[in-house]
C-alpha cells in the first residue's frame, strides 16, 4: 500500500563489528579440514557469490557478487570472515510428509463436486496427515545441541525449527562460512558457500533461514510523489475532473464501491505480520476509531517466542490497521509481529516465516494481511520461497487466506535507482524515459507471487462528485517513474 507520511526513521544498530587489531580469533577452518561425513543439500544456496579471482601476481583482494536479482557486485567494501563468536538466530525449516497427497487435497479442496470441497482440516489434523514427524524433528534438533546451539524451539505444526547461536555454530552444523561486508550503508553478513545437512537428516531439511541479512524482506511503504508522475493526464481516462486530487478516509471506501449496505464484520479476526514495537500503532489506531466515530478495536499482539523485538515499528503497519478498521467498518486485529536475532536490527527471512507460521498454527486470524516482501529470485535462492510456501499451504488447507501486498513496481521490484527506489529503469526529462535497465529481466514480489496467498494491486482511484467511482489505474513504478 501506499501513504503520504513522511518521516525520517533511525533503527539503531544491534552491533559493532569488532575490530580485527583486538586480536579475535576469526581464522574459518577450511572444509576440507572440517570433519569428512555424508552431507545432503539443501534449498538454501550461496548469498555470496565469489567472482573471478585477481590474474596472477596481483594482490587485489577475493571479489564477490549477492546471490540477488541482477547478481549485484560488492563494492567499497571489505569482505571478511565473520567473527566466530558473532552470535546469530537461524531457522530451520522442515518438509512436508506425504506432499503429493497434500498438494491434491488442496486442489480438491476448492473443486465443487469433489469430496473435499470445503472440508477444511483443524491444526491437529494437518499435523496428523502432513506434518514431519516427531522423529525427524528429534533428529534435527539433536544435531542442533550437537553442534552448539541454545534456545532450540519447535514450531507447533512440527515445521519450523528456530535456534540460537554464533558463526562457528551455524559453519560447524551446515557446512557453509558465515562473511561480513557492507551493503546500502549497513553492516551485513551472509554465507558463501550453500547450507548442508548430514544426509541422514536431508530428506527431512527443506532449508536453513537467517543465513544473511542483507537481502530480507521490507515493508511496502511508498511516499507519494506527483511531481515525478510521468503521465501526469493519464487519470483523465477513468474520470469527468481530472484536475483535482482528493483526499479520502478508509471509511469512505465502502459507500464508493457500494458496499455500504453490507454488514459490519465484527465477528472476523484478522492477522496483520508486522515487526517491532506496536504501542505506537495500536495508539494510533485508536486515535484513528475516536476520530472516524468507530467503536474501539479488539486488538492482540502474539509473537512467536523466538528472537529479540526489533526497535521500531514501520509506519506501513499504522496504514494497514486503520485502513482494515475503516473499511470493514470494525474486525478484532491480531498482530504478529516477527522478531529480529542476535547480531543483526532487522528482521529476516527466518524471522519472517516463523511469523508467518505463528499466525497460521495460532489458529485465530481467518484473513492474514502482509505488506512485506522482497525479490522472488532471492527469496528462491535462499530456500525462503519454499518454506513460506510451506506455510500458506497449511493456511489453505486450514481455511485461512493470506492477503500479500504486491508492491508497486511492477515486474521490476529487484531494480533500484541511485536514491534507493525501487522499480528504476532509467532517467526522465519530464516528458519520456531513457531506459536504463535491461527491460527484459524481470522480478517480481515474493509472497505476493506465490500461488497460494492473493495479491492485493494498489490503485489510484478515480471518482466524480468525490465519493461516486469512476475508474482506478493501477499503480506501477517501474513504468510510471524514474528518476528526475
Amino acid at each position: 500500500m501506499q501513504t503520504i507520511y513522511f518521516g525520517n526513521r533511525k533503527f539503531p544498530r544491534a552491533f559493532e563489528l569488532a575490530a580485527l587489531s583486538l586480536g579475535v580469533a576469526v581464522t574459518m577452518v577450511p572444509l576440507s579440514a572440517r570433519a569428512e561425513t555424508d552431507w545432503g543439500s539443501t534449498r538454501t544456496q550461496a548469498f555470496l557469490l565469489s567472482n573471478a579471482p585477481a590474474p596472477a601476481g596481483t594482490y587485489a583482494p577475493q571479489s564477490y557478487s549477492l546471490n540477488s536479482f541482477g547478481n549485484p557486485a560488492l563494492t567499497d567494501t571489505n569482505v571478511t570472515p565473520l567473527e566466530l563468536s558473532q552470535p546469530l538466530h537461524i531457522a530451520v525449516t522442515l518438509k512436508h510428509r506425504n506432499e503429493e497427497t497434500l498438494d491434491r487435497f488442496l486442489r480438491d479442496l476448492n473443486q465443487p463436486g469433489s469430496p473435499s470441497y470445503h472440508r477444511y482440516l483443524t491444526p491437529a489434523e494437518f499435523k496428523a496427515r502432513f506434518s514431519p514427524a516427531d522423529a525427524q524433528v528429534a533428529a534435527v534438533v539433536a544435531h542442533l545441541k550437537a553442534n552448539g546451539f541454545f534456545n532450540v524451539s519447535v514450531s507447533e505444526n512440527n515445521m519450523l525449527i528456530s535456534a540460537d547461536g554464533n558463526a562457528n555454530n551455524v559453519q560447524s552444523a551446515f557446512q557453509t562460512n558465515i562473511k561480513r561486508f557492507n551493503y546500502k550503508g549497513k553492516p551485513a553478513y551472509g554465507n558463501d558457500l550453500s547450507a548442508r545437512v548430514p544426509s541422514s537428516l536431508a530428506s527431512s531439511v527443506d532449508s536453513v533461514l537467517g543465513l544473511q541479512n542483507a537481502v530480507v524482506p521490507h515493508s511496502m511503504l511508498q511516499r507519494f510523489a506527483p511531481e515525478a508522475v510521468i503521465e501526469p493526464d493519464s487519470i483523465e481516462k477513468n474520470t469527468t475532473d481530472a484536475s483535482k486530487l482528493v483526499g479520502h478516509e478508509p471509511t469512505d471506501f465502502a459507500k464508493i464501491y457500494d458496499a455500504s449496505s453490507l454488514p459490519a464484520a465484527t465477528n472476523t479476526t484478522v492477522g496483520i505480520i508486522a515487526w517491532g514495537d506496536m504501542n505506537r500503532t495500536i495508539a494510533d489506531l485508536n486515535t484513528f476509531t475516536q476520530n472516524a466515530h468507530l467503536p474501539k478495536v479488539n486488538t492482540t499482539v502474539v509473537e512467536d517466542g523466538s528472537g529479540i523485538p526489533v526497535p521500531d515499528a514501520d509506519m506501513e503497519f499504522a496504514l494497514d490497521s486503520q485502513v482494515i478498521i475503516g473499511t470493514s467498518g470494525g474486525v478484532k486485529l491480531i498482530f504478529y509481529p516477527a522478531m529480529s536475532g542476535p547480531g543483526t536490527d532487522r528482521a529476516t527471512d527466518a524471522t519472517v516465516n516463523a511469523a508467518y507460521n505463528k499466525a497460521v498454527t495460532d489458529d485465530k486470524a481467518t484473513i492474514i494481511n502482509v505488506s512485506l516482501g522482497n525479490d522472488e529470485y532471492t527469496s528462491y535462492k535462499t530456500g525462503a520461497l519454499a518454506a513460506a510456501d510451506a506455510v500458506f499451504k497449511q493456511a489453505v488447507a486450514r481455511g485461512q487466506t493470506f492477503s500479500v501486498a504486491s508492491g508497486d513496481a511492477g515486474v521490476y521490484v529487484g531494480s533500484y535507482s541511485p536514491h534507493g527506489n525501487q522499480g528504476y529503469i532509467g532517467t526522465s526529462d519530464g516528458t519520456s524515459i531513457t531506459t536504463i535497465n535491461d527491460l527484459s529481466k524481470y522480478s517480481v514480489q515474493y509472497p505476493a507471487s506465490s500461488p497460494y496467498v492473493v495479491a492485493v494491486g494498489g490503485t489510484m482511484l478515480s471518482t466524480t462528485g468525490t465519493m461516486t467511482w469512476a475508474g482506478e489505474t493501477v499503480w506501477n513504478d517501474g513504468a510510471a517513474y524514474a528518476d528526475l
